[in-house]
């Protein structure tokens, strides 16, 4: 069904409810995406000394995002970020 153009008064109680839920879910999904943003920050900030340049590569990549405004064009979908540099021993660190 359609609900556009419709007062919240005319919807019915099951699209009220579906709409708040969608609403919800977008809000859970901004605030994930501005998480996603300051753990770049973080582990940027905890590479600084040891890997210059993988810390200015997450700098530019939260530049980026905030840039883009990354958390308001969230709309439902789901944000994936490989954090493999950091899951698995880089060469040089074996």
């Amino acid at each position: 069904e359609q609900t556009l153009g419709r007062e919240r008064s005319e919807l019915t109680d099951a699209e009220r409810e579906a709409i708040d839920q969608l609403s919800a879910d977008q809000a859970d999904e901004r605030q994930e995406a501005q998480d996603l943003v300051e753990e770049l920050e973080q582990r940027a900030g905890a590479l600084e000394r040891s890997d210059p340049t993988q810390s200015a590569g997450l700098r530019q990549a939260a530049q980026r995002a905030r840039e883009g405004q990354l958390s308001e064009q969230m709309s439902g979908r789901h944000l994936v970020i490989s954090w493999y540099p950091f899951a698995y021993p880089r060469p040089t660190d074996q």
